[in-house]
């Protein structure tokens, strides 16, 4: 599994530019009425089926073609309300970055941005499958998740939105999505903090992304160590009946322990009988509590509460996953199909 790529977008807008022969038209400034399909967007993009509508009406994603390309492409409308703030933001991480971490950047507008459509699955569909997939894969996923959030922590960068549905899985590849609410390290924003407006996705938030707090990259963490506890479990432990209880969970609940049910259950016993087969048996149940052990204490680590006792570093992070990764592979002889 390649650590590859963060991305949502790719090379620089000029690029593009070169390659058509014409200059970005983004869509006039003062209309920022829904798109609908079949809308032209700089004599180039066609809409062809709308994907994805937030119900908070943040964002649509249209399925499109790349009239010039004459390929597939996805289009991702900001809010019609300050539209130019998601997908302004999301370009300027673009721009800051460079093509080499967004390879799939294709264009933008005023309150547009282009990329390439990417076959593949998300996240989220691959826990809903997880007991399909060998443990020691979805640890290589994770593995290639963190590294990825470490690229984007390098260039001083928290993304704010880590969640299944933000992680795409096309072939060997990880890809990171949507940095609409990425900001700097450090950010803090007093209009934020007086509207206290929380934006994000609260089952995932850190409590100080929850309080509106200065960004730093343990909040990441916490929201990947949340979505590791549910790639192992198929439960978010953080969920709630409503917005309050959400944010009590996170606030004030301590993480529930990651069970060794969800991990042991994936392996049948040695079928063998004699002295060799119970041998067998004792140090493959050894190496079942060695790797639930290592899985726990990272996710507990990763989603403490306080912040200053919370993990980190990414190289410790990364030391417990291929510690798990490498227990788990030698117990994959044993895992159920």
């Amino acid at each position: 599994m390649s650590v590859s790529v963060i991305t949502a977008v790719s090379c620089p807008i000029a690029k593009a530019k070169r390659q058509s022969g014409q200059s970005a038209v983004p869509l006039p400034v003062t209309e920022h009425r829904r798109p609908i399909v079949g809308t032209l967007l700089d004599n180039r993009f066609r809409l062809s089926e709308l994907i994805y509508s937030s119900a908070n009406g943040i964002s649509d994603v249209f399925r499109a073609e790349d009239l010039f390309r004459k390929t597939p492409v996805v289009v991702k409308f900001g809010p019609e309300k300050d539209p130019n703030r998601l997908i302004g933001n999301e370009t300027g991480v673009i721009v800051k970055l460079g093509g080499i971490f967004f390879p799939n950047y294709i264009s933008h507008g005023d309150n547009y941005l282009v990329i390439e459509h990417l076959n593949g699955v998300s996240l989220a569909e691959i826990i809903k499958n997880r007991k399909d997939i060998p443990l020691h894969k979805l640890i290589d996923l994770a593995l290639s998740i963190i590294y990825g959030l470490g690229i984007l922590h390098e260039h001083a960068f928290v993304h704010c939105d880590i969640k299944p549905q933000n992680i795409f899985v096309n072939k060997d590849q990880i890809f990171i999505f949507d940095f609409g609410l990425t900001r700097p390290n450090g950010y803090w924003s007093r209009e934020d903090q007086e509207d206290g407006k929380i934006v994000g996705t609260p089952i995932y938030m850190s409590p100080e992304q929850i309080d509106l707090a200065p960004l730093h990259p343990k909040m990441d963490f916490y929201s990947a160590g949340i979505m590791l506890y549910e790639m192992f479990t198929g439960v978010n432990p953080k969920n709630g009946k409503n917005f309050q209880e959400v944010i009590k969970n996170h606030k004030e609940i301590n993480m529930p322990e990651l069970a060794l049910g969800p991990i042991a259950e994936r392996y049948m016993p040695d079928e063998g009988t004699g002295v060799i087969s119970r041998i067998r048996e004792i140090v493959r149940n050894r190496s079942i509590k060695k790797l639930h052990a290592t899985l726990a204490n990272l996710i507990e680590g990763m989603t403490r509460k306080e912040k200053e006792s919370r993990l980190g570093n990414i190289d410790a992070i990364v030391q417990q996953l291929e510690k798990a990764n490498k227990l788990a592979a030698k117990l994959a002889r044993y895992e159920i199909a």
